[in-house]
């Protein structure tokens, strides 16, 4: 009955917030068991793209990992920062003259982020590998940089699932300090309020969808340990 009422309501929002957390379980099986797309489960429960419901299945289904990134990152942040001294990032991001020092905490945790993904190509990198990403497809692949003033809907539509595999973050203007940050599932554009929430809220959804995800995302989760 509640996923009957999930189907053509959105309204009022705290019932649906109530439905969905009684129904998280139940949808989980059915995600795993029968739905198979990610497109088929948007269809079934459209609900979990509305805000905070990816984050509430996620709590409810693994609570003692739902706040981990925002536990540990501050932290793991500066390590990230620290052996990152040794790779020539500056060139690969386009921010040859960015000085740590001058960057504020927030700034960098969302640099950090980025940096991961050089740090996991030079690890991978070596004499005759071949068909790995170069540096800055690597830092791209998980999150895209566009201009502050672009289309998102446009956007979207002009993605190609096979050459841009979802979910992955967009930020508008800049890497660390966007001014507007989304994740994008199955051509879905989700606002989020900052890097920080776009990359937490990505990779739940990657659970919640139990979703097949390229290798540098992979690593990203693997190395947060959602």
């Amino acid at each position: 009955m509640m996923n009957q009422w999930l189907k053509y309501n959105k309204e009022p929002e705290d019932q649906v917030t109530v439905f969905m957390g009684k129904t998280a379980f139940y949808r989980q099986r059915r995600i795993k068991e029968s739905l198979g797309s990610v497109n088929t489960t948007i269809a079934e429960f459209s609900c979990l793209l509305d805000p905070g419901m990816i984050e509430q299945d996620f709590a409810l289904l693994y609570p003692s990992r739902s706040n981990k990134l925002y536990q540990r990152w501050e932290k793991v942040a500066r390590k990230v920062i620290l052996y990152s001294q040794q790779l020539n990032w500056r060139e690969v991001l386009g921010m040859q003259n960015t000085k740590i020092d001058d960057l504020t905490k927030e700034d960098t945790k969302n640099l950090a982020f980025s940096l991961l993904a050089i740090i996991f190509r030079s690890g991978r990198s070596g004499k005759g590998r071949k068909g790995h990403n170069s540096a800055n497809d690597s830092v791209n692949c998980f999150i895209d940089v566009q201009p502050v003033v672009f289309d998102i809907d446009q956007y979207v539509k002009t993605l190609k699932a096979t050459e841009t595999p979802q979910p992955f973050v967009v930020c508008r203007g800049s890497r660390i300090t966007p001014s507007q940050t989304y994740i994008i599932i199955e051509g879905n554009a989700l606002p989020q309020q900052s890097l920080m929430k776009a990359i937490d809220v990505c990779f739940k959804a990657i659970y919640i969808f139990t979703l097949n995800i390229n290798q540098c995302v992979r690593l990203h989760g693997s190395f947060c340990r959602l």
